[in-house]
């Protein structure tokens, strides 16, 4: 079973529904016990994870292969406990929704998701790091002034190359 973590987020939503859709066998896990109830009323296996909360982590990951960890920025040092939880339930597999350039912790948020996935690494379970350079949500919300008023957004990233490195991943259903 894949337990995903951020189930009812931007990227977690679209996982789960992915999932579903392979028919792979899959935990939702919500940090609201209102949308883990809605899940389960819409036919999935929901629980409640709180990563603030040390009780709901082993009850959330029993059970589960793999994992499919995330969460927003402000909580990255609360995934420790979740690493340990992971290790626990007998986790085969954690795949980090992690953030561009954390090898290199030049900055904020590459400091806070190198510093988890140390932990993994240290962990011993075999891990895939996803590091995203954005996501066009966040364009979308941080323009939306200048989408709705001028039908355009400006980027201040003219003329850059990104960067990219992909790693085989590993199939669903292995």
């Amino acid at each position: 079973m894949i337990i995903v973590t951020g189930a009812g987020g931007n990227v977690g939503r679209q996982l789960v529904g992915r999932l579903k859709e392979a028919g792979a066998p899959l935990r939702a896990c919500f940090n609201s016990p209102r949308k883990a109830a809605e899940a389960r009323a819409a036919g999935i296996d929901a629980a409640v994870l709180d990563y603030a909360k040390p009780e709901t982590l082993d009850p959330a990951l029993a059970g589960g292969e793999k994992l499919f960890l995330l969460s927003p920025p402000e909580r990255t040092e609360l995934e420790p406990g979740v690493v340990e939880a992971a290790r626990r339930a007998g986790i085969r597999k954690i795949v980090k929704l992690s953030v561009w350039g954390a090898p290199s912790e030049a900055f904020t948020f590459a400091r806070a998701h190198r510093a988890i996935e140390r932990k993994i690494e240290k962990s011993g379970i075999p891990l895939t790091f996803l590091r995203p350079n954005g996501f066009m949500q966040n364009f979308v919300a941080a323009h939306a002034s200048t989408i709705k008023n001028q039908g355009a957004f400006y980027a201040p990233a003219r003329d850059c190359r990104i960067r990219s490195s992909v790693r085989r991943a590993m199939p669903l259903n292995p």
